[in-house]
């Protein structure tokens, strides 16, 4: 006879907003509110986050009986619930795995993980499941204080010069500028690279939510600080106010730096 497992859960309505679920030493804070709240989640939006975990968990039993070695893994679900009668329709969901493996291992983690995970021989039966397991584009992020030079011309040369399949890159500051200095535009564009439609922006949170690495640009005590993110520094002079000549070195080497990076990363 097969071994089953149990699991217990306890929800207790806490007041007309919400509930909280406990189990084991854990508790989460539940959405049952008739307006909806942002700081939990509902039971649709919960069910989500434990078919994600599903996933997970799904790969980490996986993976070791495939000797498949990733470095980090991101499950993004979206789920269409039907009114009348109330039904869960579809879930699409996309895995990004950030990993050095073939793409055939890659095919055959998703097939293992399709077979064998708990999610889909459960949820699949009665909602239409489907998605894609696909290689992570890894995130590099360029940031200075005014985001108007360096960082706008090393995120450039890194779109221009690394595989857009394996990664992709940003560029923000603390304080951003109103605009990009005219003399970075101008020898970006004697390099091929136009900037004249390109606006500093704000570095955020959400901006590096999923990022593996920031590089800060010679900014000093105001380069920004994320918790948590591979960082490096590269001390560059500001190119703002410089002479033609001196804006031209700077960016020479930027680009070199970059193009260092990207073969270091193994994204070119």
């Amino acid at each position: 006879m097969t071994s089953k497992m149990e699991f217990s859960v306890t929800a207790r309505r806490t007041d007309a907003s919400g509930s909280a679920a406990t189990c084991k030493e854990a508790t989460v804070l539940l959405d049952t509110a008739l307006a909806g709240r942002r700081d939990a989640f509902n039971p649709a939006e919960l069910l989500l986050a434990a078919v994600s975990a599903c996933m997970i968990k799904g790969i980490e039993r996986v993976a070791p009986m495939l000797k498949f070695s990733f470095r980090s893994l991101e499950v993004r679900v979206h789920g269409v619930r039907q009114d009348v009668p109330p039904r869960l329709e579809r879930i699409d969901y996309e895995i990004s795995i950030e990993t050095d493996e073939s793409d055939r291992q890659i095919e055959l983690l998703h097939e293992n993980v399709k077979k064998y995970g708990t999610v889909f021989n459960t949820v699949a039966p009665g909602t239409e499941l489907q998605g894609v397991l696909k290689r992570a584009v890894k995130t590099v992020i360029f940031a200075c204080v005014h985001n108007a030079g360096r960082s706008q011309m090393a995120a450039a040369f890194f779109n221009a010069l690394a595989d857009p399949a394996k990664a992709r890159a940003l560029s923000a500051g603390t304080a951003p500028g109103e605009r990009v200095h005219p003399e970075v535009v101008a020898v970006m564009q004697e390099a091929g690279i136009d900037l004249t439609g390109a606006r500093p922006r704000k570095l955020t949170a959400d901006l590096t939510a999923g990022a593996q690495l920031l590089i800060t640009m010679g900014c000093g005590d105001e380069c920004p600080f994320v918790p948590g993110l591979r960082r490096d520094d590269w001390p560059l002079p500001d190119p703002k106010g410089q002479p033609v000549e001196r804006v031209r070195a700077i960016r020479d080497d930027i680009r070199a730096r970059v193009a260092g990076l990207i073969a270091q990363e193994g994204v070119e």
